[in-house]
C-alpha cells in the first residue's frame, strides 16, 4: 500500500480507559491528532471530523483487502492451480490478473486525491461557519485584501493576519493545505489523479501518479490544529 496512508487509525483507538488508580490511559498511540471540541458549535465540527477520519480508515482496508485478493489469485496462478482451466492458456491467465492489479492500483490511485479533496472539503465549510459566526458576532476586525482562496480568506479573517502572515507562522500547515488545494483543482479540472498535467503531455498514455510529501494523517492533524486555533480564538471572546 502507498504509503499516504501510514498511521491511520480507526477513532477508537483514540478512546481512553482507566488504569487501576483511575488514570487515563490512551487505548492506543497514535501519530496524530484528532479534533475534539469541547463547545457548541465545535463539538459538532469535532463529531464530523471523527466520522470523516473512520470513513477514511474503512476506504482503506477496503483497499488493502482489494489488494490481498490480487495477491493470492496472482500466487494460485503462478503455481498453476487455474491450469488448462476454463480453457484458458497460462498466458491469458496471467495478463487478466495483470488487467485486474492494473485497475486495483488505479483506483488505489484516485482514492487519494478523494479523500483529500473530502477533507479539504470539510476544512473550507468548517471554516465558512465560524467565519460567519464571528462575522455575526462583530469579531471580525481585520479582512485580507486581494483574490486569494475562500478557505485562506477565511482563516485569515478569523486570525487576524495577512496572508504572508499566516505562511510564515504556520509554513507547515500552509504548505500542506496548498498541496491539497492544488490537487482540489487538478483532480476538478484536469484528471482524476489530481497530478499537473503540463505542456503536450498526453492523459492517455502518460502515467499519473501524486508525488507527496506528506500523508493523510498530517492533513487531518492540520485541520485538527486549525480548528483548535479558532475554537481558542472563539473562546477568549466569550
Amino acid at each position: 500500500m502507498n504509503e499516504f496512508w501510514n498511521g491511520l487509525k480507526h477513532s477508537s483507538a483514540f478512546c481512553f480507559t482507566f488504569d487501576e488508580q483511575g488514570k487515563p490511559v490512551d487505548v492506543e498511540k497514535t501519530d496524530y491528532i484528532l479534533y475534539q471540541g469541547t463547545i457548541f458549535p465545535f463539538d459538532i465540527f469535532g463529531d464530523e471530523l471523527w466520522s470523516l477520519n473512520d470513513y477514511c480508515y474503512g476506504i482503506v482496508k477496503l483497499l488493502e483487502q482489494e489488494e490481498e485478493k490480487c495477491l493470492e489469485r496472482r500466487k494460485r496462478i503462478e503455481s498453476g492451480a487455474y491450469a488448462n482451466t476454463y480453457g484458458f492458456t497460462d498466458y491469458e491467465w496471467f495478463s487478466s490478473i495483470a488487467s485486474e492489479e492494473y485497475k486495483r492500483e488505479w483506483i488505489a490511485d484516485v482514492m487519494i486525491p478523494h479523500l483529500i479533496i473530502l477533507l479539504y472539503s470539510f476544512l473550507e465549510k468548517t471554516m465558512n461557519h465560524i467565519y460567519k459566526l464571528f462575522e455575526e458576532e462583530g469579531r471580525i476586525s481585520f479582512r485580507p485584501k486581494g483574490k486569494i482562496p475562500y478557505l485562506y480568506r477565511y482563516l485569515c479573517s478569523i486570525l487576524g493576519k495577512s496572508v504572508e502572515e499566516f505562511h510564515e507562522e504556520y509554513s507547515d500547515l500552509y504548505d500542506i493545505l496548498d498541496q491539497c488545494r492544488i490537487i482540489r483543482n487538478n483532480f476538478a479540472q484536469d484528471n482524476l489523479e489530481g497530478v499537473v498535467m503540463e505542456g503536450k503531455r498526453d492523459y492517455a498514455y502518460e502515467t499519473r501518479k501524486l508525488s507527496l510529501t506528506f500523508r493523510l494523517i498530517d492533513f487531518i492533524s492540520v485541520i485538527t490544529l486549525l480548528i483548535y486555533e479558532t475554537e481558542k480564538i472563539y473562546k477568549r471572546g466569550n
